[in-house]
């Protein structure tokens, strides 16, 4: 059992939380003392459950309405694979799951923290940002999906803009709350144990091939679960406004041999990562 911080009285709000990483950061709050409440489609395991279906804008409208429940801790932990539509990976995992935990910032209570799991994937935001203010723009699954053709967005490009979107928006939002009320912290992990990860293998076999080979191994789900809750303890409050990689070193091998993940578009090539 992890040294796990004391959440007792604590609410924790987990959009996505019915599976992988989000199942496992929502079951270990609970062992922690948390209330937990899991946004998602699917029924959880662990916590009170909140249907939304992230790819319909009314969904999450009509959810936000149900929820009057004040908030010490969001995670953002909704995803699909690269495997998936495009226009959908690009609602779920960014789109839809930032229009929720938008609106759920009025429930947020004082100097509450809102982690956002990205990905290895989305490393390349600094070098995307044109095309991540683009996707901010959009408003609706048609324009989603207009998007995804204009700019022939494949899966794995989704998949990796969709992530890139996430920190880019973790530090919009730490500068938009500039007396810390909320700190915005986002985590980056490597190859984790986990559906979506094996799904993302059949996908793109060459970009999870390298992958694996800069991790030592593939991390569990508790792992990642555990460093974003331990995150969490008052003395990481003045943590704010970062993305952390949790990859066993994987992205600063990266670094070291010139290796990049760039976010292609118009062309589905599997001839670079």
């Amino acid at each position: 059992m992890p040294d796990l911080p004391n959440l007792t009285s604590r609410t924790v709000f987990v959009i996505g939380g019915a599976s992988g990483l989000g199942a496992a950061v929502a079951k270990l709050a609970a062992k922690a003392g948390a209330f937990v409440v899991v946004f998602d489609i699917a029924a959880p395991e662990t916590g009170k459950h909140h249907y939304v279906d992230l790819r319909n804008p009314s969904s999450v409208e009509h959810v936000v309405g149900q929820t009057d429940t004040k908030f010490d801790l969001l995670v953002n932990s909704a995803g699909l694979p690269a495997g998936a539509e495009p226009a959908d990976i690009l609602n779920v995992n960014y789109l839809g799951q930032i229009q929720l935990a938008e609106a759920l910032l009025a429930n947020a209570n004082h100097e509450a923290r809102v982690f956002s799991i990205a990905s290895i994937a989305g490393r390349e935001w600094r070098s995307n940002r044109e095309i991540v203010t683009r996707l901010q723009t959009l408003r609706g699954p048609s324009e989603t999906t207009a998007f995804c053709r204009t700019h022939g967005v494949d899966g794995k490009a989704a998949y990796r803009l969709s992530k890139a979107a996430l920190i880019h928006w973790t530090r919009q939002m730490t500068n938009a709350y500039q007396d810390n009320r909320i700190s915005f912290v986002s985590v980056s992990p490597g190859p984790v144990n986990t559906e979506l990860f094996r799904k993302a293998t059949q996908a793109s076999p060459q970009a999870t091939a390298s992958l694996l080979a800069a991790a030592p191994r593939v991390a569990e789900p508790d792992e990642i679960a555990d460093a974003i809750l331990g995150l969490c303890r008052p003395e990481f409050g003045w943590l704010n406004g970062i993305n952390i990689p949790l990859d066993g070193g994987a992205d600063a091998r990266f670094d070291a041999q010139g290796i990049t993940m760039d976010i292609l578009l118009n062309t589905q090539s599997e001839a670079q990562l």
